[in-house]
């Protein structure tokens, strides 16, 4: 009886996850444009491990050429960090995404122990570029940089190593690349062993000579909660922090996409009307005072087996 319990509920899961996450087979008449708002659509999204199941998404769309949208993630299956690694892929649409080479992916494999996390693509004088966190606890953590001419062929270079040993050092989370007034700029969460969970940034005059030695802290007005994952949207001069908070321990978090704003990158502004829960690190864009989001959102069944998808959500700015 209890085995036959079992299946039913399992069943009953599988197709609550179907319904809920039915990944889009069709392009809509309008693109991404004619999607209602306010609604979770899965994409197709192919991922090097057959899975389908991925995170971490890091949006760039191009004003020109094609394809216009690409974007890096990580698979997840299951939450196995070993499958954790760099990946690219491009879409037409906004909307169905493949592999611009079959078998390109992934970028690079899984370091030697623990696993490769939170990759942030962007372009820069262009050149494509993604970071990434090379984490081998409880050693050190790498910040490590791949650049592409043409999304196909990429080089690997450290940018920043940080030793962890003792539980000393910055342990870096969700690392976003920024350029702005001739800087270079990047913002990540640091997770430290004396003080805590917190945003800060360092600067520098190009991407390759960011100063560690001078972190500064980022100040949220009316943020309480615990930050874990973010990334930055820039709209008409203004820029928008997407901002993951956790709450619970870390194998039992439970995670809500936040958004804050600013003109300056210093100082921020927690918008409280906005709250999306169960999205972990999320990217997007802004188009006609509709925000189009990309979330990676984990679907939880009774037999613990965490399914990780890259949603699409549009929402009204």
């Amino acid at each position: 009886m209890r085995k036959m319990l079992r299946f039913f509920k399992k069943a009953l899961l599988d197709m609550i996850y179907r319904v809920n996450y039915k990944v889009m087979t069709r392009k809509p008449k309008g693109g991404l444009e004619d999607l209602p708002l306010e609604k979770f659509f899965r994409l197709h999204i192919p991922t090097y491990d057959g899975s389908g199941q991925g995170v971490h998404p890091s949006l760039l769309v191009q004003d020109s050429g094609s394809p216009q949208f690409v974007l890096s993630f990580t698979p997840y299956t299951n939450t196995d960090d070993r499958v954790e690694n760099p990946s690219v892929v491009v879409s037409d649409d906004g909307i169905h995404f493949r592999e611009e080479r079959p078998g390109i992916n992934p970028l690079v494999p899984a370091p030697e122990k623990d696993h490769n996390d939170d990759p942030d693509l962007f372009c820069s004088n262009g050149k494509y570029g993604i970071l990434y966190l090379e984490t081998m606890r409880p050693e050190r953590q790498s910040l490590v940089l791949l650049e592409s001419l043409d999304r196909i062929h990429w080089e690997k270079r450290i940018l920043h190593r940080e030793n962890l040993a003792g539980g000393s050092g910055c342990f870096m989370l969700s690392p976003k690349y920024i350029e702005k007034d001739g800087l270079s700029w990047l913002f990540y969460v640091n997770r430290d062993a004396v003080g805590g969970y917190r945003i800060e940034y360092v600067t520098g005059k190009d991407l390759y000579s960011l100063d560690f030695a001078h972190r500064n802290a980022v100040t949220v007005s009316g943020f309480k909660a615990l930050p874990w994952h973010l990334d930055i949207i820039q709209s008409e001069g203004k820029y928008m922090m997407l901002l993951t908070t956790a709450s619970g321990l870390e194998k039992n978090a439970r995670y809500t996409l936040r958004l804050a704003r600013s003109r300056k990158l210093t100082d921020w502004e927690l918008d409280s009307g906005f709250a999306l829960p169960d999205c972990y690190r999320s990217s997007g864009f802004e188009k006609d005072g509709v925000m189009y989001l990309y979330v990676s959102r984990i679907f939880l069944p009774a037999w613990r087996r965490k399914r990780w998808n890259i949603l699409l959500y549009k929402i009204k700015k």
